[in-house]
């Protein structure tokens, strides 16, 4: 939440922080107002939901209001159903489309890559990239979650097989659903990704080492 809030005032290209959600109450930041969480079945909108105080993916689904009904990962529930998963803070963020290339390995998952940099002396340096991509038809790309991580050579853009899957504590050199190959696979605009992330790091300099979704 703050990283989005910073970031995007900043200038960077981020998807926009939508609400905070805790208990029965909705705080919608752009303008500002509260609202109970029953108002959702009047609105209309899709939103990522992420609780604000885990990682690596976990209890993170899509939520979406047709003006009529409340759907959390296309399946249609009750305002109660809502508000029992809604444990502790959540983030609500407006939803990413992602590049058809990326959507052609796992079309449900907004595929992403992980690129980690260090900040030097002067500057920061990119030290790892890795592209992770979805399987199994869920939303998420996230390793721990059963997703698939595959190395980036740096200089090129294009993936090195095999991938990895941590879960299931095996590699594989293609998508075992789409059959996309994990193997030179390009990267559209890897050059553009590394100076955005390189000039990111060094608005927050003190911090040495960021890995960037």
């Amino acid at each position: 939440f703050v990283f989005g809030q910073l970031f995007r005032s900043l200038g960077y290209p981020l998807p926009e922080n939508k609400a905070l959600v805790e208990g029965d109450r909705i705080k919608w930041l752009n303008p500002g107002r509260e609202t109970p969480l029953k108002a959702l079945v009047g609105n209309k909108g899709k939103y990522i939901c992420k609780p604000i105080d885990k990682g690596g993916g976990e209890g993170v689904f899509l939520l979406s209001t047709d003006g009529d009904g409340i759907f959390v990962d296309e399946q249609h529930w009750s305002v109660d159903d809502l508000r029992s998963r809604l444990s502790g803070r959540y983030l609500m963020q407006e939803p990413v489309e992602q590049h058809e290339a990326l959507r052609a390995l796992h079309p449900t998952s907004v595929n992403t890559l992980r690129l980690l940099t260090v900040h030097g002396p002067d500057e920061s340096e990119l030290l790892s990239s890795v592209l992770r991509v979805g399987k199994g038809g869920g939303i998420l790309d996230s390793w721990s979650q059963g997703g698939i991580a595959v190395s980036i050579d740096p200089e090129t853009g294009k993936t090195i097989s095999p991938g990895v899957i941590k879960t299931e504590k095996r590699t594989v050199k293609m998508h075992p659903e789409t059959g996309g190959s994990l193997d030179g696979y390009t990267i559209p605009f890897f050059d553009r990704c590394k100076k955005v992330v390189k000039a990111a790091h060094k608005e927050i300099p003190q911090i040495w080492s960021i890995g960037w979704d």
